[in-house]
């Protein structure tokens, strides 16, 4: 967040995500709620992605978090089945297939 925002620093523990590629990361197409998810990330304790296998190689407007910066990534059994699913593992390795 900006310095001076009137916003309080949000904290969280996991976030789900709207949209998740390999190369862009964590996407949202609107940036209030991008800027939301970016202040979480920020100052989560650790940071779980989670997302189910329609929301993988969709990219959004807005990258939020890299996807190398979370600390894991938990995703459905049917996102095996999707072409980005072995560049998901290659970037990050702590894949957690739920």
């Amino acid at each position: 967040m900006k310095p001076g925002s009137s916003r309080k620093i949000v904290r969280a523990d996991f976030a789900m995500v709207s949209r998740l590629d390999a190369t862009a990361g964590a996407t949202s197409y609107n940036p209030d709620e991008a800027e939301i998810a970016r202040a979480m990330f920020a100052h989560a304790r650790k940071r779980v992605i989670l997302a189910d296998y329609s929301k993988l190689g969709v990219v959004s407007r807005v990258s939020y978090c890299a996807l190398v910066d979370a600390d894991c990534v938990i995703v459905d059994v049917r996102a095996r089945q999707n072409a980005m699913f072995p560049q998901l593992c290659s970037v990050n390795p702590d894949v957690v297939v739920a």
